[in-house]
């Protein structure tokens, strides 16, 4: 009979555990609306990409945000200077009482 065959074992590359992901909907504790946020492969995988609320962030997805976020930026107008601080007031002196 002939030899049994070798088994080889080859080390498994390394899976990227987090994802970039773009929010569709206001999720608690993770961002809001098109905001680009970092999460676990699972909890995309599992809570938000099967309910809409977030999708995988490629480059059409981040152009589409960059669109929408710029007209919701309001004009940036100067705001007016910091009033000044008052000068200390001068202590009574210990006499004067």
């Amino acid at each position: 009979m002939g030899r049994a065959a070798r088994l080889n074992v080859q080390a498994n590359k390394k899976v990227a555990k987090k994802s970039t992901v773009v929010l569709v909907k206001d999720q608690p504790n993770l961002g809001s609306a098109g905001d680009v946020v970092t999460v676990s492969m699972g909890y995309f995988r599992n809570n938000l990409e099967p309910f809409g609320l977030a999708k995988k962030a490629t480059g059409d997805v981040l152009a589409s945000v960059a669109a929408d976020a710029a007209p919701r930026l309001p004009p940036r107008t100067p705001s007016p200077p910091a009033p000044r601080p008052s000068p200390p007031r001068s202590r009574p002196s210990a006499s004067s009482w």
